[in-house]
């Protein structure tokens, strides 16, 4: 089993994401901002496709659907990850910003997942 944490600070506020893989799959949580909660998760099984639920209101399912599908392309099914980030008032170029964060922290994970550390 592996398991870790990622954490960066955007726009004042952190965004953490836990990760955690073994024989029983892998499971992460990516939350923060101003108001860290879950607003989509993601499932993908052993085989066939990413499910997504996304709570009402709620854009997170762009970060769980990105986190479960590359998780599950780079061998690590079943998987499960739950999303949410929140920062009020934030522009397009803001959203833009968390966006490319967590892309850069799922990289990070995957080079993790990868490595005999």
């Amino acid at each position: 089993m592996k398991q870790f944490t990622i954490c960066r600070t955007l726009y004042g506020a952190e965004i953490r994401a836990w990760v955690r893989t073994g024989q029983d799959g892998t499971r992460a949580s990516v939350s923060g901002g101003q108001l860290p909660h879950v607003g989509a998760v993601s499932v993908v099984h052993a085989e066939g496709p990413c499910k997504t639920v996304q709570y009402p209101g709620h854009k997170d399912a762009f970060v769980s659907e990105r986190w479960a599908n590359a998780l599950a392309d780079a061998g690590y099914r079943p998987v499960m990850v739950e999303a949410g980030i929140h920062y009020d008032n934030l522009s397009r170029e803001g959203i833009q910003a968390v966006l490319d964060l967590s892309e850069d922290m799922l990289a990070e994970a995957l080079t993790h997942l990868q490595s005999d550390i």
